[in-house]
């Protein structure tokens, strides 16, 4: 089973994802000497009390709460071989919208439950009947929504906010989400500085520049649209120096910070 790239102490195989001064921190523990080097991501902070991770290539829903909590539900996820299919986009957005019944006009006024919409007409919601269920935790099937059970879609929608961050991927990102630091100032911006500031962010993370030059980012409903943010490429980050390694002692070669023994 995938183990969450949400950055709280959890373990990934052989690797360590861990919180360091608000950085995302991915230390490979088989590796001797393993702490002189980090390969970090791009990590954005929410005030909210949840943040929904979607992880497509077991079709399952992880709910992580902010006391550390963690729930698990099975779902479906758009199959781009329908007719009128899509795949549900992978990336990262906020809970834009709500409705206990939705009915689509693109598919014969189908009726949809507990709609939490996030990314224009993609959203999280159930169907009538349950013929749908064999498919949940197995295979894609949806026109692109994520489609979960009654249930599960009455649970979430019951305790789930307007602005609670989505996180879509296939175990790839080069960003993660992490409830906000109460002892920490985390400045919010609008939604065209919070596009200018994250993009910027990303190409600090690929240039090794990161651990000195990032800026925080809290995101929410107010500075996040449904365009949603991309999720980057997890292969293009460098390994960088920790920041509380001493720079004289390094030198910088191929954008790898490497230790001068």
């Amino acid at each position: 089973m995938f183990n969450h790239i949400i950055p709280l102490l959890i373990f990934f195989n052989s690797i360590i994802i861990n919180e360091i001064s608000g950085q995302s921190i991915l230390l490979n523990s088989t590796t001797s000497g393993f702490q002189r080097y980090i390969k970090i991501k791009d990590t954005l902070f929410t005030f909210s009390d949840h943040i929904i991770e979607v992880f497509l290539p077991e079709q399952k829903i992880y709910l992580h709460f902010k006391n550390g909590k963690t729930m698990e539900f099975l779902c479906s996820t758009g199959n781009v071989n329908l007719d009128e299919g899509v795949e549900t986009p992978e990336g990262i957005f906020v809970i834009q919208n709500k409705a206990r019944k939705l009915y689509s006009t693109q598919f014969d006024s189908t009726l949809m439950l507990n709609w939490l919409g996030f990314n224009f007409n993609i959203g999280f919601h159930a169907l009538e009947g349950t013929s749908y269920y064999r498919h949940l935790g197995k295979r894609v099937s949806s026109h692109g929504c994520i489609r979960i059970r009654r249930e599960d879609s009455e649970f979430l929608y019951s305790n789930i906010k307007i602005g609670t961050p989505v996180i879509i991927h296939s175990g790839k990102s080069a960003r993660v989400i992490a409830f906000m630091d109460k002892n920490e100032d985390y400045p919010e911006v609008n939604a065209k500085e919070l596009r200018r500031r994250a993009d910027q962010n990303l190409r600090y993370l690929y240039a090794g520049l990161y651990l000195t030059h990032r800026q925080k980012l809290v995101i929410s409903e107010k500075n996040l649209t449904h365009r949603g943010l991309i999720l980057g490429d997890e292969g293009k980050i460098p390994i960088q120096l920790p920041h509380y390694l001493n720079p004289r002692t390094m030198y910088f070669q191929r954008k790898l910070f490497e230790v001068i023994e």
